[in-house]
């Protein structure tokens, strides 16, 4: 009997001993402390997280100073990734204003503040929405573009010499019958190739065609945000591909600042076709 009146003083002790931490009325204790330590100990960390926010708030502050966030995007694609993408094409600017809209070539680049026009009735063929974009002619159209890259602006092929091996020869013999056409010189152009990607894509993906150019004019570079850009775009039709076939493509940029890496997608863009 003795054990158990033992054991039970010892939880009545304990039990008195937790109401005592959590209230402690001799001391006016509240969980082993008194409200002054209670106050001391929450002023602290107002404080202390009101300095850490203004911290944080000075140093944002600053960085944005160092955005041109009128005339620059904060975010300068790029960085990974492909130049090269595949677009669903609007046609249309939007209206903005001040905008001065010219027309360009390779002996007038834009100035300060003009863009240079693009219109969707350069593109030729069935590559118009009003006929589809050629899927309704068993001739698919494929829009690319290239991302919009800050300030950035492509290093030309100026000679034949230059142009890399791996270039595909229809390209080539492209540039060579362009240079015959511009007076000798070749065109300063962002040029594309699309081909299948394996052997037996190659044998199944036809004949193409590429308007309004087998590529992007370089006067349209270096992209400054400028109000009423619009981006070039170069239709690729598949003139008669083969039916039901899953055709694996590759299209390429090409330029001699333009990487190429299969693996990482660098300077290409990879898609697959399948016709019924």
């Amino acid at each position: 009997m003795e054990d158990i009146n033992d054991l039970y003083k010892r939880i009545a002790e304990r039990d008195r001993g937790f109401k005592t931490f959590v209230w402690n009325p001799k001391k006016k204790a509240f969980f082993g402390r008194t409200g002054a330590s209670w106050f001391k100990i929450l002023l602290f960390y107002v404080i202390f997280y009101l300095c850490l926010t203004a911290f944080f708030a000075l140093n944002f502050s600053a960085f944005y100073q160092t955005l041109d966030i009128h005339h620059l995007p904060r975010y300068t694609p790029g960085d990974g990734g492909s130049i090269l993408q595949k677009v669903a094409y609007e046609g249309k600017a939007k209206a903005t204003s001040g905008q001065h809209i010219t027309d360009c070539s390779d002996d007038h680049n834009p100035k300060e503040g003009e863009v240079c026009s693009f219109k969707d009735t350069w593109l030729t063929g069935n590559c118009q929405k009003a006929e589809k974009w050629g899927f309704n002619r068993q001739s698919p159209c494929i829009l690319l573009k290239l991302n919009r890259m800050i300030r950035w602006e492509p290093e030309v092929y100026e000679t034949l010499e230059e142009l890399p091996e791996k270039m595909p020869q229809s390209l080539k013999d492209h540039i060579k019958k362009s240079m015959k056409e511009n007076e000798g010189k070749i065109p300063r152009m962002i040029w594309v190739s699309c081909e299948g990607e394996e052997p037996a894509d190659q044998e199944y993906i036809g004949p193409l065609r590429y308007s309004p150019w087998q590529g992007f004019p370089a006067y349209y570079f270096p992209y400054m945000n400028t109000p009423g850009y619009l981006p070039p775009v170069v239709a690729v039709q598949f003139l008669s591909p083969a039916s039901h076939v899953l055709i694996s493509i590759k299209c390429r940029a090409w330029a001699k600042n333009i990487e190429h890496d299969d693996m990482e997608r660098l300077g290409l863009i990879h898609f697959e076709m399948l016709k019924d």
